[in-house]
């Protein structure tokens, strides 16, 4: 009976670890995934907030107008590739 006793034991603390792991490396990798995704929308909402105020200001000429409006498509869409790729 003790040694029947002591396998159960034995079964439910090798479960119980193995499934602690699992769920610790789940959970440190969706952190991970989340900070990362969250710096990078951070960062790209301030600098099109820069953007966006450059390209209101009435001074800035029509080639420089261009090339934010080009800026601003390109970090709309790595955004948008950051997101879909949090997704997977």
């Amino acid at each position: 009976m003790r040694e029947i006793l002591l396998v159960l034991v034995g079964l439910m603390a090798y479960f119980a670890y193995h499934s602690f792991v699992i769920i610790k490396s789940l959970i440190l990798q969706e952190g991970t995934r989340w900070v990362s995704l969250a710096l990078t929308e951070w960062k790209v909402k301030k600098y099109l907030r820069e953007l966006e105020t450059e390209f209101q200001c009435p001074e800035t000429g029509s080639e420089r107008l261009a090339e934010i409006q080009f800026q601003m498509k390109r970090y709309r869409d790595m955004l948008v590739d950051k997101r879909l790729e949090s997704l997977d």
